[in-house]
């Protein structure tokens, strides 16, 4: 369901691709901060049998603690 670009996502835990529709970047960019900053950065992730999970709600809670 989409209103006014926004995205609903009921899930705290999702893939880069559905992450990087929800932060309104492309899914190279989060891929690129999870590698260059690694878990120090802003983005929460973790990896799961090889699949690489974002916490949206504690990536949200970095990010406006920066901004």
């Amino acid at each position: 369901m989409k209103t006014n670009n926004e995205i609903k996502i009921t899930d705290r835990w999702v893939n880069q691709e559905t992450a990087a529709k929800y932060y309104n970047v492309k899914p190279a960019t989060i891929k690129a901060n999870r590698l260059k900053y690694g878990h120090n950065g802003t983005i929460v992730w973790a990896k799961l049998h090889g699949k690489v999970l974002i916490d949206l709600f504690e990536t949200d809670k970095r990010l406006t603690l920066k901004g």
